[in-house]
């Protein structure tokens, strides 16, 4: 994983659970508490997870739900770290546009492998969001779109529609409702448009 969003999870996590739950945690895979982490730096994915199973330890919390609560407060950290993709939006744009987001970092960031987060409107009040990673972060991927919904202050409701495994990805397929229509049909183009 690049260094980037592993940093991103260690400020929620110390956001979260406090100073002395992380370093800890951190110390346990070999890590000093005040290591800091560059944007490009690759850390082994392990190494994340011992520190996630640590964080689950101390605080007595199944480690899925702190990946989930690490998802949804991540959010804001993103929105800190990078205001631009946040700036102006609703949030079934900024779902919407979110593979495009990950496809590019691909582009700038050698080595870099974040999730496909395919989406695409299903009905006037509706998308379909797929999660494709060989990392099965489902929890995370959950927490985020919890988040996101919290950020943008939009009610949504979320269905999982599919979960398993295909050509050694792991894929995760939700349904997200919104309280109103986000889409409308126009004449002369083809499908739903963003209103």
């Amino acid at each position: 994983m690049k260094g980037t969003i592993v940093g991103t999870w260690i400020k929620t996590l110390r956001d979260l659970y406090g100073n002395d739950v992380v370093d800890e945690s951190l110390k346990s895979v070999g890590w000093e508490p005040d290591r800091v982490i560059t944007p490009l730096e690759d850390i082994d994915d392990d190494e994340v997870r011992r520190i996630f199973a640590k964080v689950s330890e101390k605080t007595g919390k199944n480690v899925n739900e702190i990946w989930r609560e690490v998802g949804r407060q991540n959010i804001k950290t993103f929105s800190e770290w990078f205001p631009s993709y946040f700036a102006g939006r609703r949030l079934v744009n900024f779902l919407m546009m979110m593979d495009e987001v990950h496809l590019q970092l691909t582009k700038m960031i050698k080595g870099a492998t974040p999730p496909r987060l395919i989406a695409k409107p299903v009905a006037k009040d509706a998308i379909e969001m797929e999660y494709v990673s060989k990392r099965k972060m489902y929890d995370y991927f959950l927490g985020l779109i919890e988040g996101s919904s919290k950020f943008f202050k939009e009610e949504i409701s979320v269905e999982e529609v599919e979960r398993g495994e295909k050509d050694g990805f792991s894929r995760l397929k939700v349904r997200i409702k919104f309280k109103n229509p986000v889409f409308e049909y126009k004449k002369n183009v083809w499908g739903l448009v963003p209103r």
